[in-house]
C-alpha cells in the first residue's frame, strides 16, 4: 500500500467510517493538520457516492476492496453493453470489457489503490453508451431518456472521481457527442443535468482551492511540468507493457493490442468514430512530451494538466471496443491478416521503438531492473504473438472442418489466450512493486492508543509538512535505484510505526499532524516553525559524525519543558507528541478549550504579515495567552491597531463543544481552535458569531453582554447550495426517467 494511499485513501475513509457510526458531521476532519475540512483532500468516492456507502456496513479494510470489485464487475458489464451497442458479439464485447476490468488499467489501480479512478471507467463507457444510443433512437422521447441517461452518468462519475480527472472525462464525453453529432441542446442538456447532479463532489474542493497553500495556480500552466509522463515510448507498450508502475504502460494487452492497429484501417461505420476517439485521446496524451503538440490540444489539456496520462487511460475505453471488431476480422479473415502489409508495418513500426528505446540515451533505462522488466515484457508479447499466428495458421488449414466449427474453435483459442496473457500481465504488475504487508485491520485497532490520549502530535509525519508544492519532474532526474530505495523506505516507514498513519482518524483523535492534498494555507504557515525545527532536529540526530552525550536527542530536547515543540502542545491543547516507537513528549501547560484573556491588541499587519507576527510571538518563551490576545484582523468593533486595551472580565466555561458565558460588557473570548474558513459560532436564538484569526494559532470572538449558550458550527464552504443543486437535480431526472419508463411500458402494451 503506498504512502500516499494511507495519508489519503485509507485515512479518509476511515475517518468517513467513523463519523457516520458515531453520527458526526463527516465534512470537517479533526484528525488532520489540528482540523482541516475534508474538501481539502482528494477524497476517494466520496459521501455522496454509492461506492462509499459500503462503510455504513463494513470496516475500511473490507469495503475497500468490496467497491474496487463491485466498480470493475460493473465495469465489464458496462463495455460489454457499450460494445453490444456498436454490433460486436457477446465473446468479443466480453474481451473488450475483460481488457479494462481485468487488465493492465485495472491492475494499475489497484496497485496504487487509485479507487477514485474506479468510478471514471465504470460510468465513462455508460455516458458514451448513452450517446450512441441516443442518436439512434426512433422518436424524442427515448433520446430524452437516453440524454437523461447520460446526465446521471456523468453526475455519478463527479461525485465519485478525483476531480481533475473526472473534469478531463466529461470534456472528453463532449468531444465524443460532437463526434457523433448528438446535437447542440441535448450537449447542453447534459451539460447543465451532469454537473449539477456531481455538484457535492467537486464544488467544496474547488472553492477549497482559494484557501490552499500556494502553488496551485501552476496546476493549470500548459508550460509546467507533466508529472507522470505519457511519451511516444509507451506506444510500444500498447501491446508489450512493461510491469513497471511509475511509467504508466496502459495496454489493452498483446492480442486486442494488436488487433487494433491492424483493424483500425478496416474499421466501418460507428466504430469508425470510436478508433478515431481513441487516437485524438492518446495525442492528448501524448502531446505535452512533443514541443508545441500541445497546444492544439489545449482545449483538453487545461482541464487536465500535469496529469495529462488520464486521456492515455481514457483512450483504452473506446480502443478495447474498436480493438474487440478487429479481432472479430481477424476470426472471419485469419489468412488476410496473416499477409497484410499492415501486420508487417505495426512490426517494424513497434521494432524501431525497442531499438530507438536500445541506442537513444533519452529513451533508455536507467537500471538493471527496469531493462528485465521491459525485456521480460518484449518476451511475453512475443511468445503470444507466435501462438495468435499459431492458432490462426492452424484453423486456417482446417479446410475439413465446417466453417461454424472453425469459427468455434477458433473463437475459444483467442478468448483463452486473451485472457491468459491479460493474467499474466497483471500478477507481474502486482509483483513488480515491493511493499511490506500492512495488515490494516489489526493496525486500525490501535495497539496501545490510550497513550495517545485525547490529542497528539506525530512527529515523524509532522517534519515532513510542506505546502503544496508540485515540482513534478523533480523525480525524473532521480536515478530509478534511488526511487526504488526511497520506496523501500517508505514502505519500512509506514510498516515499522507504533500508531499508523490512519489510526487518527480511524478513531476520531485529533491530530495536529496528517497531510491533505490541498491543505489549508493557514494551517502550514501557522506549523512552518514547528516542522522546521523537527527536520533540524531530526538531521541531527542522525549525523554520525557529531558527538552526542548517551541518551540525548535533539528531537526529544524539542519536548521539554519551555522549548518549542513543548509550547506548541501547550497552544493547541495537544497532549502527547510521538515518534515511530512511542511517546516523546507530553503538555505541561495545555490552554483550555477556551478562555477569557487580561488585555486585547490589534496587530497593524494584514493577512500573512500579521500572522507571522502573531504566530512569532505566541509562540516565543514567556508570552502567556491566558494575559494577552493578539488579533490578526481588525473591523468598527475591535481596538485601534497597535494600542492595546483591557478586556471586560468575564465567567465563561466550556464543555463538549458548547460555552457558557456571562459578561457584564462587550468581551472577547478566546477558542483554542484554529481560524478556518466557515466556522463560527451560534447561540440558542440562531445568531451567527464570527471568529476572527488570533495568536497564529487560535480564533477570537467578541460577545455582547449577558448570558450566552453557543455552540460552533462549520460550514464547508459551497456544500449546502452544491448538495440542494444535486437534491434538486436527482430528483428530476428520477423523475424524468421513471416517468419516461412508464410511458414506454404503456405504449408496449397491447
Amino acid at each position: 500500500v503506498p504512502d500516499d494511499a494511507i495519508h489519503h485513501t485509507i485515512a479518509n475513509w476511515e475517518w468517513l467510517r467513523y463519523a457516520w457510526t458515531q453520527g458526526l458531521d463527516p465534512s470537517f476532519v479533526p484528525g488532520k493538520l489540528g482540523g482541516v475540512p475534508l474538501a481539502a483532500d482528494v477524497v476517494p468516492m466520496g459521501p455522496y457516492y454509492p461506492g462509499s456507502w459500503l462503510l455504513f456496513f463494513l470496516p475500511v479494510w473490507l469495503a475497500l476492496p468490496v467497491s474496487a470489485l463491485l466498480h470493475l464487475i460493473g465495469t465489464f458489464f458496462a463495455i460489454r453493453w457499450l460494445g453490444s451497442l456498436f454490433g460486436l458479439s457477446p465473446v468479443a464485447a466480453s474481451l473488450a470489457g475483460a481488457s479494462i476490468a481485468a487488465g493492465p488499467l485495472a491492475a494499475i489501480s489497484l496497485i496504487d489503490v487509485h479507487i477514485d479512478v474506479l468510478p471514471i471507467y465504470l460510468w465513462f463507457p455508460v455516458a458514451l453508451g448513452a450517446v450512441e444510443a441516443q442518436r439512434r433512437a426512433s422518436n424524442t422521447r427515448q433520446r430524452l431518456h437516453w440524454t437523461l441517461v447520460a446526465a446521471a452518468a456523468i453526475g455519478l462519475l463527479l461525485l465519485g472521481s478525483h476531480l481533475r480527472f473526472s473534469a478531463s472525462a466529461c470534456v472528453a464525453w463532449g468531444l465524443w457527442a460532437l463526434i457523433r453529432r448528438m446535437g447542440i441542446g441535448w450537449i447542453a442538456l447534459v451539460a447543465v443535468l451532469g454537473p449539477l447532479a456531481g455538484a457535492p463532489g467537486y464544488v467544496p474542493g474547488f472553492l477549497a482551492v482559494s484557501e490552499a497553500s500556494s502553488g496551485l495556480n501552476r496546476l493549470v500552466a500548459l508550460s509546467g511540468p507533466v508529472h507522470e509522463s505519457y511519451n511516444l515510448w509507451n506506444l510500444s507498450g500498447w501491446f508489450a507493457p512493461k510491469p513497471y508502475w511509475m511509467e504508466r504502460d496502459f495496454s489493452l494487452g498483446t492480442v486486442l493490442g494488436l488487433s487494433f492497429l491492424l483493424g483500425l484501417p478496416a474499421l466501418r461505420g460507428s466504430v469508425r468514430s470510436l478508433g478515431l476517439f481513441a487516437l485524438v485521446l492518446i495525442g492528448a496524451a501524448l502531446s505535452p512530451s512533443i514541443p508545441g503538440l500541445r497546444y492544439f490540444f489545449a482545449p483538453l489539456l487545461l482541464v487536465s494538466h500535469p496529469l495529462d496520462l488520464v486521456y492515455g487511460a481514457l483512450a483504452l475505453i473506446p480502443a478495447a471496443v474498436a480493438g474487440a471488431r478487429g479481432l472479430e476480422a481477424l476470426v472471419e479473415r485469419p489468412r488476410v491478416w496473416m499477409t497484410s502489409p499492415l501486420l508487417r508495418f505495426a512490426l517494424i513500426t513497434f521494432g524501431l521503438l525497442i531499438l530507438g528505446r536500445l541506442l537513444l540515451p533519452r529513451a533508455s533505462f536507467s537500471d538493471a531492473k527496469e531493462w528485465s522488466d521491459w525485456g521480460l515484457s518484449l518476451v511475453q508479447a512475443g511468445i503470444v504473438l507466435w501462438l495468435l499466428v499459431r492458432i490462426l495458421y492452424r484453423q486456417s488449414h482446417n479446410e475439413h472442418r465446417s466453417p461454424a466449427s472453425r469459427g468455434a474453435r477458433l473463437s475459444l483459442g483467442l478468448v483463452a489466450l486473451v485472457l491468459l496473457d491479460l493474467a499474466v500481465l497483471g500478477l507481474r504488475f502486482h509483483l513488480a512493486v515491493p511493499s511490506d504487508n500492512l495488515q490494516l485491520y489489526e493496525r486500525a485497532q490501535g495497539s496501545d492508543i490510550e497513550l495517545l490520549g485525547a490529542s497528539y502530535l506525530d512527529v515523524e509525519d509532522m517534519a515532513e509538512l510542506q505546502g503544496f508544492l508540485y515540482d513534478a519532474d523533480a523525480m525524473e532526474h532521480v536515478p530509478t535505484d534511488t526511487q526504488r530505495d526511497a520506496a523501500e523506505w517508505v514502505q519500512g516507514m509506514l510498516s515499522d510505526r507504533r500508531w499508523p498513519l490512519h489510526l487518527g482518524p480511524a478513531h476520531g483523535i485529533p491530530s495536529l499532524s496528517g497531510r491533505t492534498k490541498m491543505p489549508p494555507r493557514r494551517s502550514v504557515a501557522a506549523l512552518s516553525p514547528l516542522a522546521e525545527a523537527l527536520r533540524e532536529a531530526r538531521m541531527a540526530d542522525r549525523d554520525v559524525e557529531a558527538p552526542k552525550p548517551p541518551g540525548s536527542s535533539a528531537t526529544r530536547a524539542l519536548f521539554a519543558p519551555g522549548a518549542l515543540g513543548q509550547r506548541y502542545l501547550n497552544l493547541t491543547g495537544t497532549e502527547v507528541a510521538v515518534d515511530k516507537a512511542g511517546v516523546i513528549g507530553h503538555a505541561d501547560a495545555p490552554l483550555p478549550a477556551c478562555w477569557i484573556p487580561a488585555r486585547v491588541e490589534v496587530l497593524t499587519g494584514q493577512g500573512d504579515g500579521a500572522l507571522m507576527e502573531a504566530l512569532g510571538r505566541s509562540t516565543a518563551q514567556g508570552f502567556d495567552a491566558r494575559k494577552t490576545l493578539l488579533l490578526e484582523a481588525s473591523n468598527e468593533e475591535t481596538p485601534i491597531p497597535g494600542r492595546p486595551v483591557s478586556n471586560p472580565p468575564g465567567r465563561i466555561d466550556c464543555a463538549d463543544g458548547v460555552f457558557q458565558i456571562e459578561a457584564s460588557a462587550p468581551t472577547f473570548v478566546v477558542l483554542r481552535s484554529q481560524w478556518l474558513p466557515g466556522r463560527s459560532l451560534i447561540d440558542a436564538h440562531g445568531r451567527l458569531f464570527s471568529p476572527i484569526p488570533a495568536n497564529g494559532l487560535h480564533s477570537a470572538v467578541l460577545v455582547p453582554p449577558g448570558q450566552h449558550q453557543l455552540e460552533v458550527r462549520i460550514e464547508t464552504r459551497g456544500l449546502f447550495e452544491s448538495k440542494k443543486a444535486a437534491g434538486v437535480c436527482w430528483a428530476l431526472l428520477a423523475l424524468g426517467l421513471g416517468l419516461l419508463r412508464l410511458r414506454q411500458v404503456g405504449a408496449d402494451s397491447p
